[in-house]
């Protein structure tokens, strides 16, 4: 199942959760204060979609959205739109890369776009690709592009499209995400395979089992740690042990994950968003948000705002809310994970 199978059975579970639970007021002793540090942008506002696939912020500060009828950019005073009609290779977008030359990559489930600030260019399994289907795209120091694909992963130099798949180490030609730490790894996540690591010669496969396996966002924060959200397990590795997350407060599958200036993590489950930044967890809940929707996508400007891509549009935090309870303590760790 790809990245589209989760937006399905998100939308399904926002409809039973909707018809069973009404949404709380606003309490004196809620997670945290709200008042002035939300805003909420929507269809009408001059967003393409309400259902957000996917944010990410450019060099000057813009704000690109990924929907499931194409692109918005918001440069914080206006919006302009772009659909397949403009070039784009299909208005259901799944994920949004830049790289150093402050060109957008597209990951859509007809092809990948590449869209220069004037023109677009489009490519295939005509030009190379391994399938038209591409769950997400990245991009590494050396301005290559990484396209995931549901049949393997793709690099594009620039010039030709090499493919990798089980048949060199991948551990599942399903692939999800991509990621590369300071040293250059690659650390690849796949649907049902676990994560691989390629050194660029060398693959090191971690599998997990069962829902582990089934990996849907991999973050690598400042230190060099790796955290992993799959089906049903949090973890995080580093560099010796994978350990998987455990706390009271953490609600369901983690969906998006960012990262900050500051190396705080910042994770998406239904309807919460969690800080945690070393010392602790804050939670910021449904209950004074209004957010009763998986969160998809978190992206983080210049400016530190958080912005959060939900199925019921975009949500901006302008600023750190303050947290009225933050929950002390360290992570709880669970099972350990090897590679092989």
């Amino acid at each position: 199942m790809r990245k589209i199978g989760f937006f399905i059975l998100s939308v399904l579970f926002v409809i039973v959760l909707s018809s069973c639970k009404k949404e709380e007021p606003f309490k004196k002793d809620d997670p945290v204060s709200v008042k002035n540090s939300w805003i909420h942008y929507s269809v009408k506002d001059g967003l393409l979609d309400s259902v957000v696939q996917t944010v990410v912020i450019d060099r000057t500060n813009n704000t690109w959205i990924g929907t499931r009828n194409g692109i918005s950019k918001f440069n914080g005073k206006t919006w302009k739109n772009y659909t397949k009609s403009n070039g784009l290779a299909s208005n259901l977008v799944l994920s949004i890369a830049i790289d150093a030359g402050d060109n957008k990559w597209i990951a859509t489930t007809n092809g990948l776009s590449k869209f220069d600030n004037e023109g677009w260019t489009n490519y295939s399994v005509q030009n190379g690709l391994s399938s038209n289907f591409i769950n997400s795209v990245n991009v590494d120091t050396e301005n290559n592009i990484w396209a995931c694909t549901d049949s393997g992963l793709c690099k594009f130099n620039g010039k030709i499209w090499k493919t990798y798949t089980t048949a060199d180490g991948l551990a599942d030609n399903h692939v999800s995400v991509i990621a590369f730490d300071k040293a250059g790894n690659k650390w690849i996540g796949t649907h049902g395979g676990g994560i691989s690591k390629f050194d660029g010669v060398n693959w090191t496969t971690y599998p997990r089992g069962n829902s582990g396996d089934w990996v849907i966002d991999l973050k690598i924060d400042k230190t060099g740690m790796v955290w992993v959200t799959s089906g049903g397990e949090f973890m995080n590795f580093d560099g010796s042990n994978w350990n998987v997350i455990t706390h009271t407060i953490l609600n369901g599958t983690v969906h998006s994950m960012a990262i900050g200036n500051d190396n705080t993590i910042w994770v998406g489950t239904f309807g919460r968003i969690y800080q945690i930044d070393g010392t602790g967890w804050s939670c910021f809940t449904t209950k004074n948000l209004g957010l009763s929707s998986p969160i998809e996508s978190i992206a983080i400007d210049q400016n530190g705002n958080k912005w959060i891509g939900t199925l019921n549009g975009v949500w901006e935090m302008k600023q750190i809310l303050t947290a009225n309870s933050k929950i002390p303590g360290k992570l709880g760790f669970g099972a350990l994970l090897t590679g092989k």
